[in-house]
């Protein structure tokens, strides 16, 4: 039996990750600007890596978040769960209102998107990801609240 065939080995795909050698603008979103950081290719999905350029206002926001959480669990240890209520939404939601849509040659392909954001000390960091298409070049199409889209071209790499 070969180690990949071996039944306690997970069963997982490699990741081939372009990294951007520019700065793109994804969006901006009340001071707040994403810019994407890399894109990863599995030979079933698509990832776009992005990250919110630090600023006062992100350093505004992320330590009302702190001193929210502390609060919260300060009352939720003396007062309970009741009490405390929900905890303090992360800062970096704010970023989630930049819509990013995948193309491939001129054609919008949103559905199964799936994105995350943030996590403890990663707040403001932002990914999308959709099921892979074969060949060719992505269009990933960034639109802001109220601005116009911003588009960013990448190569797709061949499968695995």
């Amino acid at each position: 039996m070969s180690v990949p065939d071996h039944p306690l080995m997970p069963d997982t795909e490699t990741r081939v990750s372009v990294l951007l050698n520019r700065i793109h603008v994804l969006g901006t979103v009340e001071g707040v600007t994403v810019i994407a950081e890399r894109v990863d290719f599995t030979n079933e999905r698509v990832w776009l890596h992005g990250r919110a350029v630090p600023n006062s206002l992100t350093e505004q926001l992320t330590t009302e978040f702190w001193t929210a959480g502390q609060r919260w669990r300060n009352v939720q240890q003396s007062q309970g769960w009741e009490a405390a209520g929900e905890p303090p939404r992360g800062p970096g939601e704010i970023i989630t209102r930049i819509e990013v849509t995948l193309a491939q040659n001129g054609s919008g392909v949103n559905f199964d998107r799936q994105l995350s954001v943030g996590g403890s000390g990663t707040e403001w960091r932002i990914e999308w990801s959709w099921p892979r298409l074969n060949g060719g070049t992505l269009k990933f199409i960034g639109t802001s609240p109220g601005a116009e889209d911003s588009e960013l071209i990448v190569e797709t790499p061949p499968p695995n």
